[in-house]
């Protein structure tokens, strides 16, 4: 676009649309293309430096990390897996005749281990893995056994207690316990001088994959029905998930434990967190047989059916999302700025660090909540419910004191059954942290109180319910939106100052200007508007394809965010200038919040996620190009497919 002449703004708009879109949505990041068949194995070696895969094409192949292929190695017959010893010098493979080959790094073959069959049928070798000394073997076998080969290519041991085909196997990293499994239904669980320790039972068809946390605690099996179970150590199962629609062939644990990653041949690679909350789909485009990820733990790669090795990226520079809720939800930033806190109708709070490491979720409310408030120590936040209910708490999780809007005091018995919902409510500390202020969409009326229960003020005057209470930064003056498409100023003690009239649908949100001379707020007639606190209208902004339901002012008063229906968030200068439009949510942007910093954005939607978005990077269009190419340059530069290998060329 700089080499062309006369390009003209709609079309750039456009590119940088498309642009932005493409690095916030982006986490493929490489293919290896090469093999001829289903490519069934994929492994990370310890350093992170190589990749090995094995084919249905009767090879194996490395590659480097960026996607350059290294060597090609003839196994002569299908390569059902591959293995890198620990300490990364040697490769086990299993392939086609019952055999298992061992080789050097460099892809010299040290030898070749052959089971003899029973019968006159062949016997095949499935999955395998080293102990962690890098000592043995562990190869699981159709025969109905696992085999223990040492690292001379014998046969030490064999292990006997399946009533099937054993698909998987796996050894704890503490090399103590080996987990096995089988056509049988079962998972079972051995020492590692061969005796059985417990059979684990309660998947409903073929098990085919095992695989053990980093610290050994939790074990994952998957199943043919697509089901995963996580078990602990001690055989007790400690949740089930129907995580894919049919056969997982391949799960991995994070290197930290945290997630872990399921391949299935339902097409499709999921990350998940370790309580099961799902965090992402990956479309391998048709069956994916094995996933890892890197020592650091910030790549996956994953192998399918369509011959293709796919790499992920897991950490995007510019948005951090929140999984976890259940359902729509807002947002508020701590005042540090390294803490978020998300509200759900899923009646939950949940509070997470910057980088989307959950740290607590808060529970007590028995309706849907909607609003959320930190204290201006950053330990305390309030949050509120639809039946009008706030609740305050430590940032521990533990509950302090609960407020009602339905009555003129903060007396309420906790446990008592819930009111009918007021749908959605909103409440905000003062600046000083000694007043809390909430309001709802049912009634007409807001209400202020002291922190230790006693009543400050009741709001009364609007025609209809109220969508967002806000304090002045001087803390002298409350700010209230209105259903009835009205905003009213107030003094502390519930007198009306002014409305602002000229909205011509629901007015969702306001904010103060850092200054407290300006106020901006949201409705549903599509439209932004900035007014004085005077209540003179200095400008209307109507660039949203839908309802404005979130707005928000950077903390230097520079800049405007607002969230809308149309699944966008705009970045606006005061003066009506768009800086940038982003596109990352599945439906409506519900809440917005700006770190005390300015560097940071949250935003709340009704796709039941949050994210975090690094404002500067999103804004900066030559940043984001950076970021993109980046993104794209292995592949750009190893990946036989790519089309236009000088497009993030510099000069």
């Amino acid at each position: 676009m700089r080499q062309l002449s006369h390009v003209n703004a709609t079309m750039i708009a456009q590119v940088e649309d498309v642009l932005r879109q493409a690095v916030y949505g982006a986490v493929e990041s490489n293919r290896l293309v090469g093999h001829q068949d289903f490519v069934y194995s994929v492994v990370f070696s310890p350093d992170g430096q190589q990749i090995a895969t094995g084919s249905r094409d009767k090879t194996i192949k490395l590659w480097a990390r960026d996607g350059r292929l290294l060597q090609t190695l003839n196994a002569n017959g299908w390569v059902f897996d591959v293995v890198f010893s620990p300490n990364g010098q040697f490769l086990a493979a299993s392939t086609q005749g019952g055999k298992v080959k061992l080789y050097r790094r460099d892809g010299r073959l040290l030898w070749t281990w052959k089971q003899q069959p029973d019968s006159h049928s062949e016997t095949l070798l499935f999955k395998l893995t080293f102990s962690s000394n890098g000592q043995s073997i562990v190869v699981a076998s159709d025969d109905r056994t696992i085999k223990i080969l040492n690292l001379n290519g014998r046969l030490v041991r064999s292990l006997k207690g399946h009533q099937d085909v054993v698909w998987g196997v796996d050894l704890s990293k503490d090399g103590q316990t080996i987990a096995s499994a089988s056509e049988d239904r079962t998972v079972k669980l051995w020492s590692s001088d061969g005796r059985l320790i417990k059979t684990l039972v309660g998947h409903q068809g073929r098990v085919n994959v095992v695989s053990w946390s980093q610290d050994g605690q939790l074990l994952a099996s998957g199943d043919m029905q697509g089901v995963m179970k996580l078990w602990h150590r001690d055989g007790r199962l400690m949740q089930t998930l129907a995580a894919h629609t049919t056969d997982i062939f391949g799960i991995s644990f994070s290197p930290d434990g945290q997630l872990l990653v399921s391949a299935s041949a339902d097409q499709t690679v999921k990350v998940w967190r370790q309580d099961g909350t799902l965090l992402l789909t990956l479309k391998q485009g048709d069956a994916a047989w094995r996933v890892a990820f890197t020592p650091d733990g910030k790549q996956l790669v994953s192998s399918g059916s369509n011959n293709l090795v796919k790499l992920w990226q897991l950490h995007n520079p510019i948005v951090t999302r929140l999984l976890g809720h259940q359902a729509r939800l807002q947002v508020a930033f701590s005042p540090e700025g390294q803490r978020v806190a998300s509200v759900s109708w899923d009646r939950t709070v949940k509070l997470w660090t910057l980088s989307g490491r959950l740290l607590t979720t808060f529970r007590g409310h028995k309706a849907i909540a909607s609003g959320v408030a930190f204290h201006p120590d950053g330990q305390r936040l309030a949050s509120s419910d639809g039946t009008g209910i706030i609740h305050l708490w430590q940032a521990n999780g533990r509950q302090l004191k609960t407020f009602s809007l339905l009555g003129p005091t903060a007396t309420i018995d906790p446990n008592q059954n819930a009111q009918p919902s007021a749908e959605c409510t909103t409440v905000e500390f003062s600046p000083d942290g000694q007043l809390l202020a909430a309001g709802n969409t049912i009634q007409n009326l807001a209400r202020v109180w002291k922190l230790d229960g006693s009543l400050v003020a009741t709001l009364t005057g609007h025609q209809n319910g109220i969508g967002r209470i806000r304090f002045s930064p001087d803390g002298k003056q409350i700010a209230t939106s209105s259903y009835d498409g009205t905003i009213k100023l107030w003094h502390l003690d519930g007198r009306l100052i002014r409305t602002f009239t000229g909205h011509k649908g629901e007015v969702q949100d306001l904010a103060f200007s850092p200054d407290g001379k300006l106020i901006v707020s949201g409705s549903h007639d599509r439209t932004v508007k900035l007014w004085t606190v005077e209540g003179k209208l200095l400008r209307t902004i109507s660039d949203h394809g839908n309802k404005v339901y979130a707005v928000a002012f950077s903390p230097d008063g520079k800049t405007i965010a607002s969230g809308s229906r149309d699944h966008t968030i705009k970045l606006w200068k005061p003066n009506g200038n768009l800086l940038a439009t982003l596109k990352a949510h599945e439906d409506v942007v519900d809440g917005l919040a700006l770190s005390q910093d300015g560097r940071w954005l949250a935003s709340g939607s009704w796709d039941k996620s949050a994210i975090i978005w690094n404002l500067q990077q999103a804004i900066d269009i030559n940043r984001l190009e950076q970021i993109g190419c980046d993104w794209v340059r292995d592949y750009l530069r190893t990946n036989p497919d790519a089309k236009d290998t000088k497009l993030c060329q510099t000069n």
